[in-house]
């Protein structure tokens, strides 16, 4: 009997010791597969700010290209069409030195390329 008991406590001992072996596998290829998407996630992150930082800055580049051209009085609609469509919008305040057509919200509405070329002209 007792040598019984030793063979089962063996093949029990045996048992657990492969049940652990393949949870701590289980578990390395988790944590292998959570690594992969964590950096997966970081290198997406990155694209996404450079993205957006190119973005923002061919904007700020664009802004100053308009405002540059309405101060220089550029009434040209073929040079005004590559920065501004038919349906651009652009809110101005009142200014006393400006004529404009009154608004209800206190101010000026600049729509469309021949709007925008007249405002550019009135400067």
């Amino acid at each position: 009997k007792a040598e019984l008991d030793r063979e089962r406590n063996r093949l029990n001992s045996r048992n657990t010791r492969l049940k652990k072996k393949h949870y701590v596998d289980s578990l390395k290829s988790k944590v292998e597969s959570l690594t992969q998407k964590k950096e997966e996630l970081l290198r997406n992150r990155a694209e996404n700010s450079k993205r957006e930082a190119d973005q923002l800055k061919e904007w700020q580049k664009r802004l100053q290209d308009v405002l540059s051209m309405r101060s220089n009085g550029v009434t040209d609609e073929k040079k005004w069409a590559t920065f501004v469509t038919e349906d651009f919008k652009m809110s101005l305040p009142l200014t006393p030195y400006m004529s404009y057509i009154p608004s209800p919200k206190n101010k000026r509405c600049v729509l469309g390329i021949k709007v925008m070329c007249k405002e550019a002209a009135s400067m």
